[in-house]
């Protein structure tokens, strides 16, 4: 570790935020072999993160994100914002964050300093499926003009721009007339999703699922854009005696109507189980196929969602609606259409070694080592090139 060189992580969520551990504290430990690393997240959530040898601070009273007044007001009353100078490189996840970095910092402090822009999907696009509420609904003009505004200003300003996929980076230059300087796909866990041969065996036998049996798993809560009807209407066609449907899901009852109504003329077998997140990594490995459906929106056209990260750091061959996402990998992604499903018999298994050697090669792939490697590598060369 390079004491000299001092990183600073920013994040526009904190705790709350699902994938927190994995996409930034993740990326934090791994900053740790380049030098002394901190981390400022926004955040009201009372749960307290702590990483060893990390400094960490939380911003709990921040503006709503409407525009320069709000944030300027934040960045008035929380004295944090002023500690972003002093720093070789200072990672942002989220918009608002590197905004904020980008009017913490006078012109003297901007020159000594990279800042990179880790942008995760279209801002401005995903808040017309969250805001529901009729009151939201009325503001929902005024926070995806002033969310445009930002993300604008932080495209052009930052000197490194990331982004999960291509089709994110078209966008952006589309909007703001940037590419992106690297794809950094959604970050794996090594420890916690892994193939493995031994249980694989052991979940297979207490499903009770036979040699010649094709497992397929489907991983979510039942969210809106997680398109259960795509879901239902595929197992619909699947009609095979050795065909078993595995949910796993932290609300089972979000599944019970449709599988009732479903199983009633389909001799494949639904199983529905609620786990916990340490044991999702077992029955991956179980699993021949990971099912990741959704709606052909352009929110989802630019997107590479963490899960499909999952899926394929577990071996699994992935089906998927998307050809988008069978652009990432087409020797691990099967593309289908959803309005045709049915392929015949055409599920072909993969052996042991084929699923411990895709495994293999795809945690490399989606590590947080090898995304701040590049990271590195690329600030590294922008210096050469400038010296």
């Amino acid at each position: 570790m390079n004491d000299e060189f001092k990183v600073l992580m920013v994040s526009s969520r904190g705790p709350e935020d699902t994938v927190f551990e994995s996409q930034v504290l993740d990326i934090i430990k791994a900053w740790e072999k380049y030098g002394d690393v901190s981390l400022l997240y926004r955040s009201r959530s009372e749960k307290k993160v702590k990483v060893d040898n990390i400094n960490i601070q939380q911003i709990s009273h921040f503006a709503p994100e409407f525009g320069e007044f709000p944030l300027s007001v934040e960045r008035y009353l929380n004295k944090q914002w002023s500690l972003t100078s002093g720093y070789d490189l200072i990672h942002c996840r989220g918009a608002v964050s590197a905004w904020q970095v980008l009017q913490s910092l006078n012109q003297k402090q901007r020159k000594t300093v990279k800042i990179v822009y880790d942008c995760r999907g279209i801002v401005v696009e995903e808040m017309e499926g969250m805001w529901n509420s009729s009151w939201k609904r009325k503001l929902l003009p005024f926070k995806m003009r002033a969310m445009r505004d930002i993300e604008s200003f932080v495209v052009k300003e930052v000197d490194i721009l990331t982004t999960v996929s291509d089709g994110l980076s078209d966008y952006l230059e589309h909007h703001y007339g940037r590419r992106a300087d690297l794809i950094i796909r959604p970050i794996v866990n090594a420890e916690k999703f892994y193939y493995s041969q031994a249980d694989r065996d052991a979940i297979r036998a207490k499903l009770n699922i036979p040699n010649d049996g094709v497992l397929f798993i489907f991983v979510g809560g039942g969210a809106y854009w997680q398109n259960l009807d795509f879901l239902q209407n595929w197992w619909a066609s699947c009609k095979r005696s050795n065909f078993t449907l595995l949910i796993l899901s932290h609300t089972p009852e979000a599944y019970t109507q449709w599988v009732n109504e479903i199983s009633v003329d389909n001799i494949g077998k639904i199983i529905i189980n609620s786990v916990s997140h340490h044991e999702v990594s077992s029955y991956m490995s179980a699993a021949d196929y990971g099912v990741l459906f959704r709606d052909d929106s352009l929110v989802n056209k630019v997107a590479s969602p963490v899960k499909l990260s999952e899926y394929l750091c577990t071996g699994l061959q992935v089906l998927t609606n998307l050809s988008i996402y069978g652009k990432i990998q087409p020797d691990d992604i099967r593309v289908i259409d959803l309005l045709n499903p049915d392929i015949g018999e055409n599920y072909p298994l993969r052996d042991s070694s084929t699923r411990e050697t895709r495994s293999v090669i795809n945690l490399s792939r989606f590590s947080a080592n090898t995304a701040v490697k590049d990271v590195f590598t690329f600030m590294k060369n922008c210096r050469d090139l400038c010296e």
